[in-house]
């Protein structure tokens, strides 16, 4: 029940799930957890399995225009007047949506 190369084992649970169904013996699964704890790969591997501590900065517009969402959209199949992209400006607060046609994509660095 080896993950692939040196990735380690799926963990005691999945494993045991695995297993228990073509072995059978005494304490599989305490038998089982303590391998996986002595494996060099897995403790290598391990992933950590509690959550990171991360500030959340929620911004929320207390009028309209204070916070908008812009996006691109394209390359579509050309219409009248050559428009190509579709520029689309999502006001946060009001959730107005403007839409504004253009023939050709500029790109810029914010």
């Amino acid at each position: 029940m080896n993950g692939a190369g040196n990735m380690g084992h799926l963990g005691s649970d999945k494993c045991y799930a695995e297993i228990k169904g073509t072995f059978y013996f005494r304490n599989l699964g305490r038998r089982l957890r303590k391998f996986i704890e002595a494996c060099d790969n897995c403790q290598r591997s391990k992933h950590m399995n509690r959550a990171y501590d991360v500030m959340e900065r929620h911004q929320v517009p207390k009028s309209p225009g204070q916070l908008c969402a812009v996006d691109l959209y394209g390359s579509l199949p050309t219409s009248l007047g050559n428009v190509k992209f579709i520029s689309v400006c999502y006001d946060m607060f009001t959730k107005h949506v403007k839409l504004l046609p253009s023939s050709q994509l500029q790109q810029k660095r914010a």
